[in-house]
């Protein structure tokens, strides 16, 4: 990839992240029942396959690649994952003290990839060749 198509990818996981933020972040004036259906609609059809967009990211950018360009988007695609597991998928929207749960609850149709080892490798080795802040997301 050239300088320019870097800023690109950059930026496509730059509107990734803030899609994924958006859609999981009620609407003043909406009501609940009505951002569930919007979130649960966005679940179904687009986040796995974001979610599967920013693991490739970091394996095409993987832990052992270092420049400002591809730090960025190893930031981005870390942060991308990290809110893609963070979803409200059941839409129980836990309050902030019990976020120290340690649990998640994905959709059925992620279990292979959930369980797939190299996705818990690809994390783990990201945490282990870089340094705070984007190491502690990496295991976040």
């Amino acid at each position: 990839l050239g300088m320019n198509s870097l800023d690109h990818y950059l930026l496509g996981l730059r509107v990734l992240n803030q899609l994924v933020a958006e859609m999981n972040q009620p609407l003043p004036g909406r009501s609940l029942t009505q951002h569930r259906k919007c979130a649960v609609s966005f679940r179904d059809i687009g986040l796995l396959s974001i979610f599967q967009t920013a693991l490739s990211s970091l394996r095409e950018f993987g832990p052992n690649m270092h420049d400002q360009n591809r730090d960025r988007i190893k930031e981005q695609a870390i942060s991308l994952a990290l809110k893609c597991l963070c979803f409200d998928f059941v839409g129980t929207s836990l309050d902030e003290s019990n976020e120290d749960l340690g649990t998640i609850q994905v959709p059925s149709a992620w279990r292979s990839v959930m369980e797939e080892p190299g996705t818990m490798k690809l994390f783990f080795d990201i945490y282990g060749a870089t340094q705070p802040p984007l190491s502690n997301q990496a295991i976040e």
